[in-house]
């Protein structure tokens, strides 16, 4: 009788912890979508350790967004390395983040010029934009 309670009670608790999981998952999904402005800067050694060049598909996001590095490395960094779907209008490029943008507001992003090449003429110097992590 104890082990038969035992058994659906951890039944129970697993399949709430999957109910709480699916939820947070789809949660999650939907927060992934944002909106911000998007310039262009001259790539170099970015805060994730790698050389970058101007045609690079690179881009550097916030100081919020970049978070804390554990260890204090940023080359650790669990951003390092994701890669961003920017869009403008019916234009779309993909980056992968190497740097951090310290002048950026929360959901704004500055690409190599070959990557904002691809969404705006240069002229224009910033523009809004949507992006996601893939």
């Amino acid at each position: 009788m104890t082990i038969s309670l035992f058994i659906i009670a951890f039944h129970f608790d697993l399949s709430n912890a999957y109910k709480l999981d699916r939820s947070f998952t789809q949660h999650s999904k939907r927060e992934e979508n944002f909106t911000g402005s998007v310039t262009f800067f001259d790539a170099g050694l970015g805060a994730c350790g790698t050389k970058n060049t101007n045609s690079d598909l690179v881009c550097a996001i916030s100081k919020e967004r970049f978070g804390e590095s554990p260890g204090d490395n940023p080359n650790k960094n669990q951003n390092c390395g994701r890669q961003i779907k920017v869009t403008r209008d019916s234009k779309s490029v993909i980056v992968t983040v190497v740097d951090i943008c310290t002048e950026c507001q929360r959901d704004d992003l500055s690409l190599t010029p070959a990557a904002f090449n691809q969404l705006a003429d240069p002229s224009e110097g910033r523009v809004k934009c949507t992006w996601e992590f893939l």
